[in-house]
């Protein structure tokens, strides 16, 4: 008995869908959320021969909507082959072979030109380089971040002379003449740099509801800047000297009763000379150390005459890196992970700041140094080979 209700159940459902196929009610979807050709061309057919050109009737009598029924017919009234071009995974674009390949060199080359472009650039590019692509803005990001390992990240500006002919042969000829005279990162060098902190310093990103901005309250949109001189090598911190900012100039004019002497904001030659007998009287503590290397930038108060002869009266070496060559010196990556730590405090003050700093530097791992001075030596690899970095 129960076997006989199954069949007759079983037989109503296949007559049912029967039923639904030969009225077009099935099929409107054919995977997903895409619709289905044959419903597209049975439902604008059905408007073209209705009567009154009602999309609504059709869309009511098929159980699709009326909007997308008016804009299939026309679409198709405009351009009939424009109803059935494939929107999504183009052909162009597959995960193998040698035009995949292709496409993904193109969109490498494009970015890396213009890595500040808009996927509707891309796209303008795509069709230029493999003719019209029926593809979505989705599926392009899709491939973008899925399949190429591409992903939108913060920018960073570069001097356009950084990576000049000039500069990577500069490099090139520095990184050969370290080797020559024994410079080791890993044994016998000191890395030397000076940092800029302000009280405004913040992550640039921040948690909101959707559609709201996130936004981080500061005393003033210009604070003063705090400038930190420091000293590092592979196995540890060394020193480091905080200098106070200098209060800006008042805005109200003042007659002056006799003249005075500008006040220098940034760092000069004293206070980097001071700085150095501190990092040479730190380091002749540890006997080991004589005849290191103190390696630091070429900026005209690095270079100057006495601090050279400071350093090799005092029985060690110097040496000064080429211009725009940030990524030799392992301190610029210590000054990353302290810049993060202080980012991580919720409220900087003036007058708190130069502490936090030392917490900051105080907190970067031991081990961590000797990874900031094989990042550098890495990039002597690329030097070597005219690379840019």
């Amino acid at each position: 008995m129960l076997k006989y209700y199954k069949s007759i159940s079983k037989k109503k459902k296949k007559q049912n869908v029967e039923k639904k196929i030969s009225d077009g009610e099935v099929g409107a979807k054919a995977k997903g959320n895409r619709v289905s050709d044959e419903i597209k061309a049975r439902a604008v057919h059905l408007v073209d021969v209705h009567p009154k050109n009602s999309a609504r009737a059709v869309a009511l009598d098929l159980k699709l909507e009326p909007r997308t029924v008016q804009r299939w017919y026309k679409a198709w009234k405009e351009d009939p082959d424009s109803l059935f071009k494939v929107i999504g995974r183009p052909k162009i674009i597959e995960p193998e072979g040698e035009l995949a390949e292709a496409t993904k060199q193109v969109v490498s080359d494009f970015y890396f030109k213009q890595p500040t472009s808009t996927m509707d650039q891309l796209m303008e590019q795509l069709n230029t380089s493999f003719g019209n692509l029926a593809i979505s803005k989705r599926t392009l990001y899709r491939y973008m971040a899925d399949l190429w390992l591409f992903s939108l990240k913060r920018i960073r500006l570069e001097p356009e002379d950084r990576n000049s002919p000039e500069k990577i042969q500069q490099r090139k000829e520095w990184v050969i003449a370290a080797q020559v005279v024994g410079v080791d990162y890993l044994k016998n060098s000191v890395f030397i740099d000076e940092a800029g902190f302000n009280a405004n310093l913040r992550r640039t990103q921040g948690w909101a509801p959707i559609g709201e901005t996130p936004i981080v309250t500061v005393k003033t949109a210009r604070a003063n800047s705090i400038s930190i001189l420091g000293a590092i090598s592979s196995k540890g911190l060394i020193k480091v000297c905080l200098r106070k900012p200098v209060p800006p100039p008042s805005s109200k004019k003042r007659k002056l009763t006799g003249t005075t002497k500008k006040q220098t904001k940034g760092t000069n030659t004293n206070h980097y000379a001071n700085f150095v007998s501190d990092i040479l009287a730190e380091m002749d503590k540890f006997p080991e150390m004589k005849g290191h290397f103190l390696i630091m930038g070429n900026a005209p108060i690095h270079t100057n005459k006495i601090i050279r002869t400071m350093i090799e009266e005092r029985g060690y070496r110097c040496l000064y890196l080429p211009s725009y060559s940030p990524e030799l010196n392992p301190i610029e990556q210590f000054w990353s992970v302290v810049k993060s730590g202080v980012k991580r405090e919720f409220v900087l003050k003036k007058d708190t700041l130069p502490q936090v700093i030392t917490t900051a530097c105080n907190e970067v791992l031991v081990s961590s140094f000797e990874g900031f001075a094989r990042y550098s030596v890495n990039r002597f690899a690329d030097c070597l080979e005219g690379q840019p970095i």
